[in-house]
């Protein structure tokens, strides 16, 4: 069975699942650290924390998404 897409679905879709959360954690990092003056523990916490709008947007806008990443099965046999 392979999974069959466009290279700018997959594109896409790296983009969505692993760039903007991993800008979102360093910049927070960042921020936290540097300009606010917290804590390494504090920034940390701070970083997942900031995940969580970040997933619950991806969360109601996940049918409007779906219909951008098309993604077809098939089968060896």
């Amino acid at each position: 069975m392979t999974i069959e897409g466009k290279e700018s679905t997959g594109y896409k879709a790296v983009l969505w699942a692993f760039v903007i959360p991993v800008f979102i954690l360093v910049l927070i990092l960042i921020l936290a650290t540097s300009v606010w003056k917290w804590g390494e523990v504090e920034a940390a916490i701070a970083s997942i924390l900031a995940l969580a709008p970040y997933y619950l947007i991806l969360y109601l806008l996940r049918h409007k998404m779906a219909n951008s990443f098309k993604f077809t099965i098939k089968n060896f046999n």
